[in-house]
């Protein structure tokens, strides 16, 4: 075979291992910033909406009454607790609607981004200082799957405080000081029904007496706790590594009616600013080999050249 013939085969060869390596390479990793709460109702004393990217500044957000185009400004900052506050510059309007648009610093990926937040004004209401009555005696059922997930289910009835408040604040299940991933529905009678998933790790392990609390928060207000529930049951040790515990319950929060916390998937990384965070591509790794091929056998074509 001419070498010419094989310098021709290995520039197709790297050719194609560039297209696929490239096609291989992982997809970049995006997480939309958010805003919240996005209720359909907010009083209009709202302490202010939580925004996750941290990074933002005024010129990301705009706020609009109504169907009119007017920006009426808003005020971005400080960050507290990891989320950005955000703050109509002028008092809402009590019976009018809003709608809140903010910059999700990305427009691809897994997650579709957040739209923006639509809602109407309230009167003031004061911020609840009781989140509930005691909680109902717990069940748990537990699941094997090498490392045991578990489901306790409770309920409660919310406090008189808390009902300007429905679908503001965000209601989590709390075990030894854990945080759950909660799903929670409330009823016409203010009871809220709280179903919540978590990983038995080395510390529930531990002991056979653990404790249960309903938590309610509201970005930038205080955390209201209920009584804690006395629980007695077994949480089996991982039997495959060691577990990170119950799934952590991201910030924002979301409305109390739906799911409140999502367990942060494993591998991925994400901007703090609520921008992408972009893996990086492996095709400079999968070119080095064939790259060094053709340039050993250009090596020998010349000294072949220089001989004769």
């Amino acid at each position: 075979m001419k070498l010419r013939h094989v310098l021709s085969g290995l520039s197709t060869l790297a050719v194609l291992a560039a297209a696929s390596a490239a096609g291989a390479a992982p997809v970049p990793v995006c997480t939309p910033a958010t805003m919240s709460p996005h209720a359909a109702v907010i009083p209009a004393n709202l302490p202010g909406f939580a925004y996750t990217a941290l990074a933002a500044t005024a010129s990301d957000v705009q706020l609009y009454r109504g169907t009119s185009t007017t920006d009426l400004q808003v005020t971005v900052g400080p960050a507290v607790d990891g989320l950005l506050k955000v703050v109509p510059k002028t008092p809402l309007i009590v019976g009018s609607t809003y709608r809140l648009e903010f910059s999700p610093f990305c427009q691809y990926g897994q997650t579709k981004p957040q739209g923006p937040v639509t809602f109407t004004v309230a009167p003031d209401a004061p911020l609840p200082t009781k989140l509930a009555g005691a909680l109902a005696t717990p069940s748990i059922s537990l699941h094997d799957y090498g490392t045991t997930a578990f489901t306790i289910t409770t309920s409660a009835v919310l406090d008189p405080g808390m009902k300007p408040w429905q679908g503001i604040y965000q209601l989590v299940l709390v075990i030894d000081g854990k945080l759950l991933d909660t799903r929670s529905i409330i009823a016409s009678d203010d009871t809220v029904k709280v179903t919540a998933d978590g990983w038995c790790d080395a510390a529930l392990a531990g002991t056979k007496n653990h404790g249960v609390q309903l938590r309610g928060r509201l970005p930038f207000a205080p955390t209201l706790d209920t009584l804690g529930a006395p629980m007695i049951f077994d949480c089996p040790a991982p039997a495959f590594g060691s577990s990170s515990g119950s799934p952590p319950v991201p910030p924002p929060p979301g409305s109390s009616s739906g799911s409140t916390g999502t367990a942060t998937p494993g591998g991925t990384s994400s901007a703090t600013t609520g921008g992408c965070a972009m893996a990086p591509s492996s095709a400079r790794t999968a070119l080095l080999p064939l790259i060094g091929l053709a340039l050993g056998a250009a090596f020998v074509a010349r000294r072949r050249r220089a001989r004769r």
